[in-house]
């Protein structure tokens, strides 16, 4: 079942950054996205209800598949080289979050994959699927 046009969360090279005394601390940026993401969820509550109970049959393993809409700007230059946009460092949070949205564990993701898109809406999100592998 897919969750459509989620917030795309921050990398988790500016997630988690190093505080004074050496420990790590969740950025501004990481607690913003938490809160747009609640909202979704807010938003999403019947979709992700109907995940749930889908998910809730049975205890097997999990394939998560992600694909991220970036503004055309954001991933391709002038000349349509790509830039330098990391999306597999986003494929933590992205995934903690939905599980546990989903209330499944996330060591039950087995398998998945990724990948970036222009986005024809001019908007930057994600559309996850979460299905059983077997």
């Amino acid at each position: 079942m897919w969750l459509k046009n989620i917030p795309i969360p921050p990398s988790l090279n500016n997630a988690y950054p190093t505080g004074r005394g050496g420990g790590r601390y969740k950025s501004k940026e990481l607690v913003c996205w938490e809160r747009e993401f609640s909202g979704w969820a807010c938003q999403n509550a019947n979709a992700i209800g109907l995940v749930r109970q889908e998910l809730a049959t049975a205890q097997r393993f999990l394939s998560i598949d992600c694909v991220y809409y970036f503004r055309k700007e954001r991933i391709l230059t002038k000349d349509g080289r790509a830039k330098r946009l990391d999306v597999d460092n986003r494929l933590k949070i992205l995934i903690d979050a939905v599980t546990n949205l989903t209330a499944v564990d996330d060591s039950l993701v087995w398998q998945g994959s990724f990948k970036k898109v222009v986005s024809e809406t001019g908007t930057d999100f994600c559309d996850v699927r979460v299905s059983w592998v077997y």
